[in-house]
């Protein structure tokens, strides 16, 4: 159904019950499926207990089949403590070639040396147009 600006209250209403029992149905089967995958999951493990040879690494084979690996979240370098851009020192962004001085009073540094040094890794001193 495409939506456009002239539904009435009502249908929009209607239509919001109508996707609250199809998110309830999508649930009662994906966990139904789980709980079929968890009880095939439990026969595999006691035919390979009733075999005799076991083996615990085997058995944790078997329980780790069924369970979905989550991918690491990206880590990013902590930057050393109590780096800051000096006052009165030129920066420069090696991809633009914009410059920034700056300023005796600094309160932030500009959004571009913020994200070049959190993403490189290097020290706000590295990106110094004058060393």
């Amino acid at each position: 159904m495409a939506t456009s600006k002239n539904l009435s209250r009502a249908d929009l209403i209607k239509r919001r019950e109508q996707l609250d029992a199809e998110r309830t149905r999508l649930d009662a089967e994906i966990a139904m499926q789980a709980q079929a995958d968890l009880a095939a999951l439990v026969e595999q493990f006691k035919a390979h207990l009733k075999t005799g040879d076991f083996d615990l690494g085997d058995a944790l084979a078997l329980l780790n089949a069924g369970t979905k690996m989550r991918a690491k979240k990206a880590t990013v370098k902590a930057k050393a403590s109590g780096d800051k851009p000096i006052s009165g020192v030129t920066y420069k962004n090696p991809k633009t070639g914009e410059e920034w001085k700056a300023p005796v009073k600094l309160r932030r540094a500009k959004k571009w040396l913020q994200d070049l040094v959190a993403s490189s890794g290097k020290k706000y001193e590295d990106f110094a147009a004058t060393k």
